[in-house]
């Protein structure tokens, strides 16, 4: 492997000074982004790497908001919490964003337990009382 020269590494050193990307670097010197990326590590330019994606479309501090707001009892519904955002911080979201915020932090609809249904027997114990109750037992 070929060794970098010390002027090369310290217009590596200057150029991750100015805050110029890996990758612009390894071209203007004409070196690999690997190498620009060890002579950063051992000068401590470590950087932290970009995750990349899409925009949050609601931000971390609002996002604790909202939660409160629903845990508490302020909002109840998804769609209250998008018009309290719309009013408050003047964020147009839908009301399903804010479902998938609340199913990320665990609050999600709980769904409601069936009964069990009345058996024959029981109907007809139902049905008997009601016939042998009278007007004036109420």
């Amino acid at each position: 492997m070929k060794l970098t020269s010390e002027d090369k590494e310290n217009n590596v050193i200057l150029f991750l000074k100015n805050r110029l990307s890996y990758r612009e670097i390894a071209t203007r010197l004409n070196i690999g982004g690997s190498t620009v990326y060890d002579i950063a590590k051992r000068n401590g330019f470590e950087r932290a790497s970009n995750k990349g994606g899409r925009q949050l479309n609601i931000p971390e501090v609002i996002k604790r908001n909202i939660i409160r707001k629903i845990i508490s009892g302020k909002c109840d519904t998804a769609v209250q919490s998008a018009e309290m955002l719309r009013h408050d911080f003047n964020i147009d979201v839908s009301a399903q964003t804010l479902r998938n915020v609340l199913k990320v932090a665990g609050l999600q609809a709980k769904h409601k337990i069936k009964k069990p249904s009345i058996s024959a027997r029981e109907s007809k114990e139902a049905i008997g009382i009601c016939e042998n109750a009278s007007a004036l037992d109420y």
